[in-house]
């Protein structure tokens, strides 16, 4: 599923520059302190941010191993006891012989695992994490791995700003506004100028990413209905 066209962030940020040509879909720079490739770059790295940052979230609903953002969520097989490979952010989900797993103490996890010398059967589908390492429990004494969710993400690349243009990106469209401003914040300043600018760019991205944060949490019913008056 993808989320925003980088086109689309390309074009507002060279808006916000007062770097856009005639042809505003043209979207090219008219202006030679900001190179395209400059742009996209800043525009590269803070898409980096934004995902770090919903990968970070616990409760942020992109983080789903349902069918969806399949390029910055992965499914891997791991061995019990052995180290998650590298991601971002906390582990989504394990699933164990197909089951959801249930998250225990690491070492609680480890001790069944690991001193069962009669082979009883142990409290199935539960998992632990210590020191990035994987420990689960399984009612199949057959099992040796689990599937584990994670977030992943590498930054890509381009071979040019044509083919940068074209791609899409999987940050959800909820981020728009706050990858434009914070993409603005990071290029506009050129030999110690426009640092007012910038700073008020990043002031506003990063006050939207807050709002969309706060508005992740979890919160009771009894709290919904009493906002559904302000």
């Amino acid at each position: 599923m993808p989320g925003i066209k980088r086109s689309v962030i390309f074009r507002q940020v060279l808006a916000n520059l007062n770097s856009s040509p005639a042809n505003y879909a043209g979207a090219v720079s008219a202006d030679e302190a900001y190179d395209d490739l400059a742009v996209m770059d800043a525009i590269l790295n803070q898409e980096a941010f934004l995902l770090h940052k919903i990968a970070e979230s616990w409760f942020n609903g992109n983080r789903t191993n349902e069918v969806g953002l399949t390029d910055i969520i992965s499914s891997l097989s791991v061995a019990n006891g052995a180290l998650i490979p590298r991601h971002i952010g906390p582990v989504i989900g394990v699933l164990i012989d197909g089951i959801p797993g249930e998250i225990a103490a690491a070492a609680e996890v480890a001790r069944l695992r690991t001193k069962n010398p009669l082979k009883l059967t142990l409290t199935g589908y539960l998992y632990g994490l210590e020191d990035n390492r994987l420990y689960f429990t399984s009612e199949n004494p057959a099992t040796t791995t689990a599937t584990v969710y994670v977030y992943q993400f590498t930054r890509p690349e381009f071979a040019n700003i044509t083919a940068f243009k074209n791609s899409d990106s999987p940050v959800p469209g909820e981020y728009q506004q706050a990858w434009v401003d914070l993409s603005t914040g990071a290029v506009i300043p050129r030999e110690g100028s426009m640092m007012q600018a910038s700073q008020m760019y990043l002031n506003r991205g990063n006050q939207i990413m807050g709002e969309i944060e706060r508005e992740n949490r979890p919160r009771s019913a009894t709290k919904d209905a009493q906002m559904g008056g302000e």
